[in-house]
């Protein structure tokens, strides 16, 4: 019996400033969904919604994967998994769903089929990412995969070894892709460069000292020229694409849980509550905001000139638009339960799920 979806409210006259929250409603049960967390990382994150012609794809905390219409909630169809999904990405009409189990499932975006499914037998925390026709997925325990998106036939596989077993910042990077070649990094400090076709290692940049909590925790960002990883404890690193060589470091900036580039510009959020701005030419800092120490943020997105934060606690929970040039403030969407997952936008709309089983749109 579906129980998840019970509609809750449609709210089209709350304006705040010119924006308008248009309706919230409840996508899991009530209880606070439990998300695997370690150290001081404290977020409780679900993976964000998906939208594609109107049809929003949900993982909820119990593993069911919904289809429903953005604009009627008409739920289309559901799939169940085994697990708490972590992770989603879809390429033409296949959509594919990671789990904490350690199952990857490809289904049907049109009717909820399950087409292939795999069985890493390790935690995946991190997103998906489909390039070209290949899916690739990073486990906790250091391993890449690399398949074929169609029918889930695996193309390769790439394993690095944690020097202190057992004692790692347990988050997991999202490989990124740029001119086939995939950049990525593990729980060694090791910043690596493959061939995104075969898995041939092009170069590796180790961390200058080590330390125990040194671990790639977040996607890199890169441009034409170079790639940024984030480390626990070493803080940023701003690499040249061609021979993984150091551009700039900024070993102050420690405890990244997301980055976005754009341009000239770096936008970060960090453990400590703060969003910061950096030149990606030097990585000196152009902003810095301060949202709470215990706030728990999300990574940033640009929507137009805004820089978009999910904040999962603390005053500023909900979601926050800060102005991309000067890091002010521009508004604060109050979400009393606070986030899950990093908010989305979509048709001048933002989308965020809530600690208390919403779905929330604001425009």
């Amino acid at each position: 019996m579906l129980k998840i979806i019970v509609l809750i409210n449609l709210l089209v006259a709350s304006t705040f400033h010119g924006y308008s929250m248009l309706f919230f409603y409840r996508i899991m049960p009530a209880n606070p969904p439990v998300f695997h967390t370690d150290l001081q990382f404290h977020h409780q994150q679900l993976c964000s919604p998906i939208i594609k012609d109107n049809i929003l794809y949900q993982g909820l905390q119990d593993g069911t994967i919904l289809s429903q219409h953005i604009e009627t909630k008409r739920v289309l169809w559901e799939y169940h998994v085994i697990g708490q999904p972590t992770g989603t990405v879809y390429d033409n009409d296949i959509f594919v769903v990671t789990t904490l189990k350690g199952t990857i499932y490809a289904l049907n975006m049109n009717n909820g089929n399950l087409m292939w499914s795999y069985d890493t037998h390790k935690e995946i925390l991190s997103e998906p990412v489909i390039d070209g026709n290949n899916l690739y997925i990073q486990t906790s325990l250091d391993t890449l995969y690399a398949f074929n998106a169609q029918d889930g036939s695996l193309k390769w596989q790439y394993s690095s070894k944690n020097v202190f077993e057992g004692l790692i910042v347990h988050l997991t990077p999202a490989p990124y892709i740029s001119n086939n070649i995939l950049y990525t990094g593990f729980s060694n400090g090791d910043a690596v460069a493959l061939d995104a076709h075969t898995g041939k290692l092009l170069w590796t940049h180790k961390p200058a000292t080590v330390k125990q909590l040194q671990d790639i925790v977040i996607q890199a960002v890169g441009n034409e020229n170079i790639v940024i990883f984030a480390s626990y404890d070493n803080g940023l690193m701003c690499l040249s694409k061609k021979d993984g060589t150091m551009v700039w470091e900024r070993n102050d900036l420690k405890r990244a849980f997301g980055l976005y580039l754009t341009g000239s510009a770096i936008y970060a959020t960090f453990v400590d509550g703060k969003v910061y701005r950096l030149d990606v030419r030097t990585g000196d800092t152009i902003w810095k905001t301060d949202i709470g120490n215990e706030s728990g943020l999300f990574a940033p997105a640009q929507y137009q000139k805004l820089i978009v934060v999910g904040v999962g606690r603390d005053r500023y929970k909900g979601i926050v638009l800060l102005d991309r040039d000067n890091g002010h403030i521009i508004k604060h969407f109050s979400i009393v339960s606070g986030l899950s997952a990093v908010p989305i936008t979509w048709n001048n709309r933002i989308y965020a799920t809530s600690n208390g089983g919403f779905l929330y749109c604001f425009q």
